[in-house]
């Protein structure tokens, strides 16, 4: 993409951190979702951790002074709260194909995430997202 801009250009990206996806108080439902998504990570060789990672990759292919900011998703109430449930049952045929989860297993967890999701007293961070962009010089 670097290569793409012309001098001045600017080049902006964001990307998340599954594993920062927590509740408080903590709920095996996130765990396992966490633990879900490294494993298909790793069937689609992918990385939902590369948030921070961001700025040092800007670096590496050139730009000098790139810029970051962090944004936190967090939820009390609301339908956000449903996002990662929602997200398993979509995500639900390709855990299945390769194995990841079974499931009545996929049930429980998207069903306690429900109840979270209801619960008015437990709190939800969805995801840390980092933002980069940079200047190309």
């Amino acid at each position: 993409m670097r290569s793409l801009l012309k001098v001045g250009g600017v080049l902006g990206c964001e990307d998340y951190e599954q594993q920062s996806v927590i509740s408080e108080p903590p709920s095996r439902c996130y765990t396992r979702l966490n633990e879900i998504s490294n494993a298909m990570d790793t069937v689609f060789g992918v990385d939902s951790n590369i948030g921070l990672k961001l700025p040092r990759l800007f670096q590496e292919v050139g730009f000098s002074d790139p810029q970051v900011a962090i944004q936190k998703i967090i939820r009390l109430h609301g339908e956000e709260k449903r996002f990662w449930e929602i997200t398993l049952q979509e995500a639900r045929p390709a855990i299945l194909q390769h194995g990841v989860a079974a499931a009545e297993e996929l049930d429980e967890v998207c069903a306690e995430m429900r109840r979270i999701a209801e619960d008015k007293t437990t709190l939800v961070v969805l995801a840390r997202v980092t933002q980069v962009w940079a200047r190309k010089e």
